[in-house]
């Protein structure tokens, strides 16, 4: 797997335990330019939101958001910020 999409952990230590983790994903979030370019190809690109698979319907640059539906076809259609997609 490329460097690019690996993940990474933060570890919080209070008198030598372990209290808290958490992970990175290390992939990056969308732009808009990358939004649109993924709505237009020809070819299924793989897009999550909160680690869903997604379909982009149209993108929205004046406020930076998608309209966005769910590849399994729950939920229906819902706008959400391009910043909280990742190419996956």
């Amino acid at each position: 797997m490329p460097d690019e999409y690996s993940s990474w952990m933060y570890y919080f230590f209070f008198e030598g335990n372990v209290i808290l983790t958490k992970t990175k994903d290390m992939r990056d979030n969308m732009d808009i330019q990358r939004a649109r370019q993924i709505l237009n190809v020809d070819e299924t690109i793989t897009v999550l939101h909160h680690g869903s698979p997604i379909w982009i319907e149209s993108v929205i640059p004046e406020d930076g958001t998608a309209m966005v539906k769910p590849v399994d076809g729950g939920e229906g259609v819902r706008e959400v910020p391009v910043a909280e997609l990742i190419e996956g």
